[in-house]
């Protein structure tokens, strides 16, 4: 799993390290919910996550794709969110769904 959010870094295309990548995030968003309010993507995630028990890890790549489809990149998540860089956990919620969308538009 790579959390790069740089295009020039190996790894930003790799799919399959993109599936880890949102796994990890999207089970930080399922735990910690502040974005239940900013945009589709999170009621759907929510959603989704909820109906597997909270088994982030049961969500297919269609789920995940579904997610990434939904974040219309206002960036309202951003300030919102308590693990954007410089936290450990380096999450940036609006930069992996652009990654998501450079990798899931270019295998189209």
């Amino acid at each position: 799993m790579t959390t790069t959010y740089t295009p020039d870094d190996p790894a930003y295309l790799d799919e399959s390290d993109l599936r880890v990548e949102l796994e990890r995030v999207f089970d930080l968003c399922h735990g910690c919910r502040l974005g239940f309010d900013l945009c589709p993507s999170f009621p759907t995630l929510f959603d989704l996550v909820d109906a597997d028990d909270g088994d982030v890890s049961a969500l297919t790549a269609a789920d995940q794709d579904r997610v990434v489809d939904e974040c219309y990149q206002c960036k309202h998540c951003y300030p919102k969110c308590p693990y954007v860089p410089p936290h450990e956990w380096q999450l940036d919620f609006p930069r992996l769904m652009m990654r998501a969308h450079g990798i899931t538009e270019e295998g189209s």
